[in-house]
């Protein structure tokens, strides 16, 4: 199935993803989970998205977004949205917050990155 015939992956599902990343980080000391990491991110995945079956969809090409814009969207516009949350008191944050409960569910660093997080229908 076309990447672009799943659905927007819902907000209890990217939570959980985030969540599961946190736990696996933790539990692995980090370097299993960055060996991981690098291995899910070329099919547009963390740990955490793979096992709840959540992908990051390059929005121009409407593929499982590559390696190279999955490490732009983690470490470039999360680490940038996560300094306009803090300098705006949270302000920031709110609005991704709002974002993820629209319709495209798609977060302040999704659109700087041009991808979109979808849960997988197979």
């Amino acid at each position: 199935m076309n990447p672009v015939d799943w659905p927007p992956a819902g907000r209890r599902r990217r939570l959980g993803a985030w969540l599961l990343d946190v736990v696996l980080f933790a539990g692995t000391l980090g370097f299993g989970w960055l060996a991981w990491t690098w291995h899910c991110w070329a099919s547009g995945e963390t740990p955490g998205k793979r096992l709840l079956g959540v992908c990051v969809v390059d929005s121009w090409t409407n593929r499982p977004a590559d390696r190279s814009r999955m490490a732009l969207r983690a470490l470039a516009y999360q680490g940038l949205a996560v300094l306009l949350g803090l300098a705006t008191f949270g302000l920031g944050w709110l609005y991704c917050i709002g974002a993820v409960l629209g319709a495209g569910r798609r977060t302040l660093y999704d659109e700087w990155s041009h991808t979109m997080v979808l849960a997988r229908t197979h």
